[in-house]
Formats: C-alpha cells, sequence, structure tokens
C-alpha cells in the first residue's frame, strides 16, 4: 500500500472517531493544539500526521496512536 492510501484512511479513522464522539474537527482542532487547517490537510490524505499529533488526537477521541494506526491498516488491506 502507498502512503497516500494509507493517509487517507487515517484521515478516514480518525473523522469515524471523531463523529461517535461528536467533536468538530475545529474543537479537534483547538484541544489537540495542530492548526485547524493542517489538520484538514492532514484529515484529507494530504500529508502524514506525526506520532506527536496521533498521540494528541487520540486522547482526545479516547483510542490509543496504535489504535488509529491498526485500524488504518486493516481498512487499507
Amino acid at each position: 500500500m502507498d502512503n497516500t492510501t494509507f493517509n487517507l484512511e487515517v484521515g478516514r479513522v480518525i473523522s469515524n472517531a471523531l463523529d461517535s464522539a461528536g467533536i468538530s474537527t475545529r474543537q479537534l482542532s483547538a484541544y489537540s493544539g495542530i492548526a485547524n487547517t493542517t489538520l484538514n490537510r492532514k484529515l484529507a490524505g494530504g500529508s502524514s500526521f506525526t506520532i506527536n499529533e496521533l498521540n494528541r488526537i487520540a486522547s482526545v477521541v479516547q483510542m490509543t496512536a496504535s489504535d488509529i494506526l491498526r485500524n488504518a491498516d486493516s481498512r487499507a488491506a
């Protein structure tokens, strides 16, 4: 699988977690300290999240960074 496909799946996993938790991307931006424009670009698969960013996002949606990556990997397979 290529990086673009994986980045898209990571974004989808995070977006689904946000929907389930009733959290908007603006709220996630505020809670995680990731600029809203950067967050939206990365959610759309435009670039990869750093491990630090994934850890901050995971804590907001009550997951682990490993959960996010594992779910993205299984979706992309």
